[in-house]
């Protein structure tokens, strides 16, 4: 059973044979609506690639069109990178703007959504609240209090962990049941040698500890958890086929 990245930045023109070496399964977010669209027509077996607008990007804040972005998902089964910073230079009013854009079409087309809440817990659990039911939010990197997470839980989130944030994860109380792990290459795993886009065994090392359990044990959990989450958003079509292969032994 092949590692999950729930969350990575790789760059679009990289080349397909990269990507197999890292034998790994990786779901691959965007900054903007342009990086995607460099990256919409691969056909990567092992890598998912997401389209997003990272908040802390004001290019790509200025340049974001609710019209293209719906456009756009019918190409995958991810949006991400999207959400709020609150130590972006772009106005937290044009942020949840352009979140709340997003989280519309969210609802219209549900997938796997990929959410920043740096700085911003609260803002992110607010429009979240307001755009109730939504289904297949992720909160990468959540760095929210046990009262925010139990919150998290109760609208239905998961969370993905990185290197950089596992500690903070598993003392805010997140459910082993809605946890996947990632990279966040290259941000969240700076400071692990070698890192690279699909390198998760340090975060499943943690978990283990944690949980109990091998980090093989967390490896199948975290497979398991992935199967639950895209059969509650209905996006199996959407992925490619070593992941959709991955998830079948986990159910």
């Amino acid at each position: 059973m092949l590692p999950l990245d729930s969350h990575a930045h790789i760059v679009p023109d990289i080349a397909p044979e990269q990507l197999v070496e890292l034998n790994a399964c990786v779901l691959a977010m965007t900054r903007s609506l342009d990086e995607f669209q460099a990256a919409a027509n691969r056909t990567d077996p092992t890598t998912a690639w997401g389209v997003g607008c990272h908040p802390a990007l004001a290019k790509a804040q200025r340049a974001f069109s609710a019209e293209l972005l719906a456009s756009l998902v019918p190409k995958t089964a991810i949006i991400g990178e999207v959400g709020l910073d609150g130590s972006s230079r772009v106005p937290m009013e044009k942020q949840r703007e352009v979140f709340g854009q997003v989280l519309d079409v969210m609802a219209q087309a549900t997938r796997l959504s990929s959410v920043h809440s740096y700085r911003a817990a609260s803002e992110v659990l607010e429009e979240l609240t307001a755009h109730q039911p939504l289904r297949g939010v992720i909160l990468h990197w959540w760095l929210g209090n046990p009262v925010q997470t139990t919150q998290a839980v109760h609208l239905g989130c998961w969370f993905s962990v990185n290197p950089s944030s596992v500690r903070h994860a598993v003392g805010a109380h997140v459910p082993p049941d809605r946890i996947l792990t990632e990279t966040d290459h290259p941000y969240g795993d700076r400071y692990v040698p070698g890192s690279r886009p699909g390198l998760v065994s340090a975060v499943e090392s943690s978990l283990a500890r944690h949980y109990g359990g091998t980090s093989e044990s967390i490896r199948i959990q975290v497979w398991r958890n992935l199967t639950r989450l895209v059969r509650e958003v209905g996006c199996l079509n959407l992925l490619p086929s070593s992941i959709r292969a991955h998830l079948v032994p986990a159910a």
